[in-house]
């Protein structure tokens, strides 16, 4: 009995490794803005928006507009801070990435409470 439940727990801590953490690899491509209309909240965009991580770790949207990306690890997953600098000012936002029990393409998170998040389509 002590043998399955040790497998189980090692199982389910796998899934949630595998679930939270994800490589560069993992995290670099496209993600499309999704259930962007049922808040009304600032910096959020409200309105269909794709954003590109690249490879050299620089990235392009409509809404948070060019910029560089760093990517690290916390207790809570793998975060994704998105800076950007243009003459006049410059700001950065911080979104944690996973993926939903190990099937499904990676999300980044917006808003958890109105469930608004960019997902990887590639």
């Amino acid at each position: 009995m002590k043998k399955v439940i040790f497998g189980l727990v090692i199982i389910v801590i796998t899934l949630y490794i595998y679930s939270t953490f994800l490589t560069k690899g993992m995290v670099v491509g496209t993600y499309v803005n999704r259930n962007f209309k049922v808040a009304d909240t600032k910096g959020i965009p409200h309105f269909s928006d794709t954003i590109k991580l690249f490879n050299d770790g620089s990235y392009t949207s409509g809404y948070w507009e060019n910029g560089t990306y760093k990517i690290w690890y916390t207790p809570v997953g793998t975060m994704v801070e998105l800076s950007h600098k243009d003459p006049f000012h410059a700001s950065s936002i911080q979104k944690v990435i996973r993926r939903d029990v190990v099937i499904g393409s990676p999300k980044m998170i917006v808003d958890s409470e109105y469930n608004q998040y960019f997902e990887k389509i590639d």
